[in-house]
């Protein structure tokens, strides 16, 4: 799988924040608000990263919890570990050996995060999906493929698990002030986005309408909500990312442009601090159940 360092991890968190769907996320907790209180929620959330899916979601969520948090980073993981620990009200016990965190937020929630390491582009039949469970995940399943994403849907369903699917790239982009080059950067962006991230040919921005289609079909009720980024100037350290990473993603495809594309990244970045700066990075959350 491709990797995400915990710096650009950090960088998007808050704006990732910002966009989540909390309609999604309040139709959900109204789902669970009946569920037995004997036993914590079990929450599977794929390519945790530093753990921002969990610091965002978990106090939203009625109940206790048990988070199984799979990542292949180590690095992002122990990020985690790290993180989670400074962000909960209180750590009531933590495992060395297994990095395992019992936690109580300020809020009152109780949760148990357990992190553990899984290269889920190869080995997603070794993913426990506990009965009636939450699957989540947070800007993934874009970067999947079909085939992956039908072995999912399928042990989801197979274990009447519940899925809250994040922040997924729907191919939607706007810059302000606008360039000449932004149509040709937004073009090879969203070839480069259907090319193999390590699960096969990506889904990229078609990824929640496949998903929605395949969850369907399996028997689930889908829910689906906009969750855009919409940046300003005071966003242009995130801003001045996105267009250099497009830039070279775009520049893998068409080096022959590689010069003109910089120039783009460049007018990017002098841009993103002005006044009338914005971006609008379209992004979608679904949610999933079964009857």
């Amino acid at each position: 799988m491709t990797g995400f360092s915990e710096d650009w991890l950090a960088l998007r968190e808050p704006a990732d924040s910002a966009a989540r769907s909390r309609e999604l996320a309040g139709l959900l907790a109204r789902q669970l608000a009946d569920r037995p209180r004997d036993a914590p929620l079990e929450v599977v959330d794929l390519g945790c990263g530093s753990g921002a899916n969990l610091r965002w979601l978990a106090p939203r969520l009625p109940g206790p919890q048990h988070w199984h948090l799979l990542d292949d980073d180590p690095a992002l993981l122990a990020a985690a570990r790290r993180r989670l620990a400074r962000w909960a009200g209180k750590v009531v016990e933590a495992s060395v050996t297994t990095g395992r965190l019992a936690l109580e937020t300020a809020g009152g929630t109780r949760l148990v995060a357990d992190p553990r390491r899984v290269d889920l582009a190869r080995d997603l039949a070794a993913v426990a999906i506990p009965e009636q469970a939450l699957v989540t995940a947070s800007a993934l399943v874009d970067l999947v493929s079909r085939r992956w994403l039908e072995a999912l849907v399928a042990r989801c369903a197979a274990a009447r698990a519940s899925l809250l699917l994040a922040l997924t790239y729907d191919g939607r982009v706007a810059w302000s002030p606008a360039l000449p080059d932004d149509s040709t950067v937004h073009r090879l962006h969203d070839r480069h986005q259907g090319t193999d991230k390590g699960f096969g040919p990506a889904l990229g921005p078609t990824a929640v309408a496949v998903a929605a289609a395949l969850l369907r079909d399996a028997g689930y009720t889908v829910h689906t909500a906009t969750s855009d980024w919409r940046l300003g100037a005071d966003d242009a350290p995130l801003a001045r990312a996105l267009a250099d990473g497009w830039c070279r993603a775009a520049s893998d495809l068409e080096p022959g442009r590689r010069d003109a594309l910089r120039a783009w990244s460049d007018d990017r970045a002098r841009l993103a601090g002005t006044a009338d700066a914005a971006l609008i990075v379209g992004h979608l959350d679904l949610l999933a159940e079964l009857a």
